[in-house]
């Protein structure tokens, strides 16, 4: 595997009215995996936004660049540095751009994993998705399968293990996404799952229109909408991501919105959804599939309000 490591991350805000974007936070831990198919971007990843704070999850864990070694390259060190400080920290960003670390999930994971002796589990930390709590916050963790509750004061326990379920994912569950609905935590996963946690205990919800999550989020009356980056089977093809609505008071579910460009995390307010797009592009696009770059798109939805 080749790693390349930077400070390209970004946390941006985007003006509804006129589509204006303005970066909030910038240059943040970045890395790019290259495993021998199509690259895997890693850096900032979940957010979640309450009573004025943005909380965010930046992917990976500083074990991963330990074996590093820059030589004469000040740069390089500098970045190397950023990559160990940063990488798998739950960020607290405040209205003015300015942040702190919060916990190290990513570390935390990582030695979890490597301790915690259960058959088949990689030793491994990504952590994604994050949910903001009154008393902290829930981390779902790509890598070490596990949904975490980091305290405010920055303890980590991990709630629950997610173990594989055999199905036509060729990986192990993935979570990659926490949302509250009634009294109940669902975290979904990228192996196309869903669990509904409530009280310590996580059951499966059956749910046969999921098929690769990678964002979910609630709406409305507790409506949970959750984002498939890809549908189709095998590696992800671009146009074949869509969004899914269920109501888990009435065990329905529905396809509200097809045929997107590999979409990725997911928010609801003012009266719609707001999906972020083009999730492999960068910034100067790529012709014929993203000529723009990443895009987020407005999805109106029947009876969705603030």
């Amino acid at each position: 595997m080749t790693i390349c490591i930077g400070r390209t991350g970004q946390i941006s805000s985007v003006n509804l009215a006129n589509g204006n974007h303005t970066p909030l936070v910038a240059g943040l831990f970045s890395a790019t995996e290259f495993h021998g198919g199509p690259p895997e971007a890693l850096g900032p990843e979940g957010l979640s936004v309450s009573e004025g704070r943005v909380l965010n999850i930046l992917g990976v864990y500083p074990q991963a660049f330990g074996g590093i070694h820059c030589g004469a390259s000040a740069d390089c060190a500098q970045t190397l540095a950023t990559a160990q400080a940063e990488a798998g920290h739950l960020i607290s960003v405040g209205s003015n751009g300015g942040w702190r670390s919060v916990a190290s999930v990513g570390s935390y994971d990582f030695n979890w994993t490597a301790t915690s002796g259960i058959p088949g589990q990689e030793i491994d930390s990504n952590p994604y998705g994050v949910l903001a709590a009154e008393d902290g916050a829930y981390v779902a963790d790509a890598g070490s399968n596990t949904l975490d509750f980091v305290s405010e004061s920055g303890a980590i326990s991990v709630r629950n293990y997610f173990p594989f379920r055999q199905n036509a994912f060729p990986t192990d569950e993935v979570p990659t996404c926490v949302a509250r609905a009634n009294d109940a935590l669902f975290v979904a996963s990228l192996s196309g799952h869903l669990y509904k946690v409530h009280k310590g205990s996580a059951t499966l919800v059956p749910l046969p229109l999921l098929k690769h999550v990678t964002g979910c989020t609630v709406g409305h009356d507790d409506t949970l909408y959750l984002v498939h980056m890809w549908t189709n089977a095998g590696t992800p093809q671009p146009f074949t991501g869509n969004v899914v609505q269920y109501k888990p008071d009435e065990g329905r579910s529905s396809v509200v919105a097809g045929n997107l460009d590999l979409p990725n995390m997911i928010t609801a307010g003012r009266g719609a959804l707001y999906v972020s797009a083009d999730s492999i592009c960068p910034a100067t696009g790529i012709p014929n599939l993203c000529p723009l770059g990443g895009s987020v798109l407005k999805i109106s939805v029947p009876n969705e309000e603030d």
